[in-house]
């Protein structure tokens, strides 16, 4: 038999899509980065983080922590730490944990 894929159930998963734009450009006049875009999904309602690292596994800034519902969701990170003051040049790893699983990707930001 054939499979009427309009009538497909896709369900999420737990996933953590590449940032866009990767690499981001670091704006001199002003020190701060173009936003960039993180995309992930949730398969059910679940307690998060999502953090940002740098190289030597330091965290620089949480973006998320706490519960969300399923779905897919978006954030935005403008190239600031936690005390809102640009990060320099460099590799740098952001996280999503739920708890169960952990999910990891590289970000490079330049001048």
């Amino acid at each position: 038999g054939n499979i009427d894929r309009s009538e497909m159930i896709v369900e999420p998963e737990f996933r953590l899509s590449q940032n866009y734009p990767n690499p981001i450009v670091l704006d001199q006049t002003s020190r701060s980065a173009t936003l960039t875009q993180i995309d992930f999904s949730l398969p059910e309602d679940s307690k998060v983080s999502l953090d940002i690292f740098n190289i030597k596994g330091q965290l620089v800034k949480n973006l998320v922590s706490g519960k969300l519902v399923a779905g897919n969701h978006t954030i935005s990170w403008d190239g600031r730490n936690d005390r809102e003051l640009p990060v320099g040049s460099g590799i740098y790893f952001y996280r999503l944990d739920n708890g169960k699983k952990t999910i990891n990707r590289k970000m490079l930001i330049v001048k």
